[in-house]
């Protein structure tokens, strides 16, 4: 990893130069190639939470009607297949998944399109591909007592797409209207948790303060990037009482929508 980088800042340092880089000397590769062949680049030890015996075991005991706990096991099962770093799934919105269909010659699956990352600081238009498992049965579905039946196979794509439905459902929205990033907390105005900031644009501010909870701090995105949220350091003051509800974090609302994320 480090002479990668060597490579790497030698490229940007003699760009637009006639000097050849160093570091991607023939030799050097040569040898790094004969290291990696030996030594081999298998992943000498992995976390608990990025083995398979650990992502099964979410599988069988996930309560399917908790947005939370399915969007969880989405990360982790789509990272044992697609292995992203924390930043680039942190920007990623629904926006940028696309549904693929399976064809005669071709296994169906989503398309993501990864908006940020450092290895991709030109911004390539290269979505990345995941597709689903064998033997899956498609979308998750409800049984005759109206409770979400769990699925026999784990199947990363159709979980994401069962994440996507609770999200929905929490905002009161139809599945392909829903504007919210893919790993966040989805919330009506008044289901958004005392003790959490909620960004709004500076039009629609006295509207939404009078449809969420009075422990809910209401600010616009300028406000936001002055820096200002509820921390606990400043309590609210309801009926001549100071209350410090513990802090939620920071939920944006979508323009004109009636709903809130939080990643």
């Amino acid at each position: 990893q480090k002479w990668s980088h060597f490579k790497k800042w030698f490229d940007n340092a003699l760009k637009n130069t006639q000097i050849a880089n160093p570091a991607r000397n023939a030799h050097i590769e040569k040898v790094m190639k004969t290291m990696a062949r030996k030594c081999t680049r298998a992943r000498y030890y992995s976390p608990e939470m990025m083995r398979e015996e650990y992502v099964r075991s979410a599988f069988a005991c996930v309560d399917w009607d908790e947005t939370e706990e399915v969007s969880t096991l989405f990360y982790i099962a789509k990272d044992m297949v697609q292995g992203r770093r924390a930043a680039d799934e942190l920007m990623l919105d629904w926006d940028d998944i696309k549904k693929v269909d399976a064809t005669g010659s071709t296994t169906g699956g989503m398309a993501v399109m990864y908006t940020w990352t450092k290895n991709n600081p030109e911004q390539r238009d290269t979505p990345k591909g995941l597709a689903c498992v064998d033997g899956c049965e498609g979308d998750v579905k409800k049984g005759a007592d109206g409770k979400w039946v769990a699925p026999k196979t784990l199947c990363p794509v159709h979980i994401g797409w069962h994440s996507k439905t609770l999200q929905a459902r929490d905002a009161c929205v139809p599945v392909a209207e829903l504007k919210a990033p893919v790993f966040s907390k989805v919330a009506r105005f008044d289901k958004v948790p005392p003790g959490a900031t909620l960004v709004v644009d500076e039009t629609e501010r006295d509207e939404v303060a009078q449809k969420v909870g009075k422990l809910v701090l209401v600010i616009t995105r300028e406000q936001e990037q002055q820096g200002l949220m509820y921390d606990g350091s400043i309590p609210f003051m309801l009926n001549g009482r100071k209350f410090r509800p513990p802090v939620r974090g920071v939920w944006f609302a979508v323009a004109g929508k009636g709903y809130a994320s939080s990643r």
